[in-house]
């Protein structure tokens, strides 16, 4: 296994997932054929490398770590990051250990780099600020997860899901009968980003205002994206792996 063409990679603006995981194992992507690494053919046997894969992939969204990302629903491995980002993510944020000295050089300190929001989408997306983390205490005694969207953010996920109704929205989200309030007064609280018709709402954007604004006792984002996962409609149950970041 060869080492990195440094000199080359460090000029090209945006690495696709595949590639940065090889340069952070400080292993020459040309080395391996695209198509053969898009089927984890050089994955399946380093688990390292298979790891970081999958959660580079699971850190792009809903709520990336990065403010520009373009993503590949064919082939979610051959989604892209810029090597910057990357690299100031996998040395500050998930901290992995033997990195190159090479991508640690090119990592920038970044006070905020973990909590960049990015908007997901296909075309370069805008630097969102931090969150306000507002919620109730979990379980373990942290604050739950907590999102500031617009109502452009997030839009290629909440076009996986079909309108539902609000009884809908409490069996997926079970909050003690209060989400027929929330319905009754979303011109006021904001819910109303999320209808899309008479007494129907978005169940994504729905979900993404409820971790937002109600702070829900034992409610993470990663735990509404697995029930919202669990309940996509069939035509868009092929795209699972964009909510869940798995690829199997």
């Amino acid at each position: 296994m060869s080492k990195p063409d440094w000199e080359f990679w460090r000029h090209v603006p945006e690495l696709e997932l595949w590639q940065a995981v090889c340069l952070s194992q400080d292993a020459e992507p040309d080395e391996h054929d695209q198509e053969d690494v898009a089927c984890e053919d050089f994955f399946r046997g380093n688990e390292t490398a298979s790891r970081r894969l999958r959660l580079l992939a699971a850190n792009l969204v809903p709520r990336g770590k990065f403010s520009r990302f373009i993503i590949d629903y064919e082939d979610p491995h051959k989604s892209k990051v810029r090597l910057s980002e990357f690299s100031t993510w996998a040395v500050s944020v998930v901290e992995w250990e033997g990195l190159p000295p090479e991508l640690l050089a090119l990592a920038r300190a970044l006070p905020n780099a973990e909590n960049t929001a990015a908007q997901p989408a296909l075309v370069e997306a805008r630097e969102q600020p931090d969150a306000a983390h507002s919620g109730a205490p979990d379980d373990d005694g942290e604050r739950a997860d907590a999102l500031t969207p617009t109502d452009d953010d997030h839009a290629a996920f909440a076009e996986l899901f079909d309108p539902v109704k609000v009884t809908t929205l409490e069996a997926l989200f079970p909050d003690s009968g209060q989400w027929g309030k929330y319905a009754e007064r979303a011109a006021r609280n904001g819910l109303s980003a999320a209808r899309t018709g008479r007494g129907v709402f978005n169940p994504y954007r729905a979900a993404v205002w409820w971790i937002s604004s109600q702070g829900p006792h034992g409610w993470k984002w990663d735990r509404c994206l697995r029930v919202l996962a669990k309940n996509l409609p069939a035509r868009s149950r092929d795209s699972m792996h964009l909510l869940t970041g798995e690829f199997d």
